[in-house]
Formats: structure tokens, C-alpha cells, sequence
């Protein structure tokens, strides 16, 4: 199974991918910088995005270059991470050659996650002007997510160009259709049943701290490995 198999990953290169997780605090931090424009939830960071057509030039400047810096480094997260997944056991990897790959790749991904995140923002800035149902506006972000699941694992895995990259994500997406699907409950079950245990014993701000914490080191690289075991599937000896 995807999943024993990402936990396996996880346990035998837990070192390195708690190192690449702690990037994953400087968003935390940043966010701080434009607390209006940020909300936390269930162990996650989202964007408010009601306050953003009210500010100022300089307030959406500055709003942008963090949401780029943010994006930066989630990309760099997701890269080395992913690149752990295709190479295996890192001690088994020369560390000039794990280097020329993800510098490589980090700037692909890099680029794809900040159009990606921008068209995301865009919709959503969209559906707040027009005040379209935000249940709607979810569906619509949770789809277009849904169809570009496997493009960035490609680009990595595989190393294909960006638009082969589209090109086989569409046909593995095709041909399994429920992948995503089961990516999605698998890390719901991660973030609400932690959730749910914490609550019964602690208040609200704790719980959401704890979250974070359980977010930054394990939920969000586990995800990113399984991720890439789930896109493995597409090769039968692996699956």
C-alpha cells in the first residue's frame, strides 16, 4: 500500500526531510507580517481574502512579494522532498548529485506552484467581487487542483518538460481517476482526527498551535511522500 510505504520513507529519511520541513516555519513567521491578510485553521495558513481589494498599493506590494517568498519556499520543500521519494535513500545518494538535481528542478517548480497559486488567488479574488456562494468557489478551486494533482511529481519523478509533464499527468488522471480523490481523504483524515483527540482535551488556541506544530514536521512532508506514491501507481511493478 501508498500509504506503508510513504511512512516507510518518511521514517528512513526523517532527518533530512525535518530539515527541508523547518522552511516550511518561515511562512508561519511571515504570515505575521500581514496578520490581516491570514487566518489559521486546522493546522493550515489561508488567505483572507475579503481584506485584500480595500488595501493600500503599498500594503499589496508587500502582500505579493511574501506570497511569492511563501511560494518560494513551499516549491523548495516539495522539490527536495519529492526528490528524496524519486532517489531513494539519501545516504545512497552522492550529494553533488542530489544538488545539480533539485537545483535543477527547484526552479520549474518554482515557477509552476507561483502561476498556479496566482490563478487560485485570481479565482478567488473573482468570486468575492461577484460574491459568488464560497461552497462554489471551493468546488471550483478543489477541481482545478484535482486536474494538476500529478503535473509537479511528473516534472520531478519523471523529469519531464512542463508540458509533457500535463500531457502524461492527464493520462494517468485518466486512467485513475481516483487517485486524487483518495490523496484528499487520506489527508483529511490526517488533520480532523488530530483535530477532533486534541479538542477533547485542550481549548481552541492550544489545539491550533499543536496543529500547526504536527502540520509543519509530519502532515505536510508525509503528504508530499505520499503524493509521490500515489503518482508511482503508474507503474505496475510499483503499484
Amino acid at each position: 500500500m501508498s500509504i506503508v510505504y510513504a511512512l516507510e520513507n518518511y521514517w528512513a529519511n526523517k532527518r533530512i526531510i525535518l530539515l527541508f520541513s523547518l522552511s516550511i516555519i518561515a511562512p508561519l513567521l511571515l504570515s505575521f507580517i500581514l496578520s490581516e491578510s491570514y487566518f489559521y485553521s486546522l493546522g493550515g495558513l489561508f488567505l483572507r481574502i475579503s481584506n485584500l481589494p480595500y488595501v493600500n498599493i503599498l500594503y499589496f506590494l508587500l502582500f505579493m512579494i511574501i506570497f511569492t517568498i511563501v511560494v518560494f519556499l513551499i516549491s523548495f520543500v516539495f522539490t527536495g522532498i519529492s526528490l528524496i521519494v524519486k532517489e531513494g535513500m539519501l545516504y545512497k545518494i552522492r550529494n553533488v548529485i542530489f544538488k545539480e538535481l533539485f537545483f535543477k528542478k527547484l526552479t520549474d517548480i518554482f515557477l509552476f506552484f507561483l502561476l498556479t497559486s496566482l490563478f487560485v488567488l485570481l479565482i478567488k479574488l473573482i468570486a468575492f467581487i461577484l460574491n459568488i456562494n464560497p461552497i462554489i468557489t471551493s468546488l471550483l478551486i478543489y477541481l482545478f487542483y484535482y486536474l494538476i494533482f500529478f503535473i509537479p511529481y511528473a516534472m520531478i519523478i519523471d523529469d519531464y518538460s512542463l508540458n509533457i509533464a500535463i500531457i502524461k499527468s492527464f493520462e494517468l488522471l485518466k486512467n485513475k481517476p481516483y487517485l486524487p480523490l483518495l490523496y484528499t481523504l487520506v489527508g483529511g483524515l490526517f488533520i480532523t482526527l488530530p483535530a477532533f483527540f486534541l479538542s477533547l482535551f485542550f481549548n481552541y488556541n492550544i489545539v491550533m498551535w499543536i496543529l500547526l506544530l504536527l502540520n509543519v514536521f509530519f502532515i505536510a512532508p508525509f503528504m508530499i511522500i505520499y503524493g509521490a506514491h500515489i503518482y508511482l501507481k503508474k507503474y505496475p511493478i510499483l503499484s
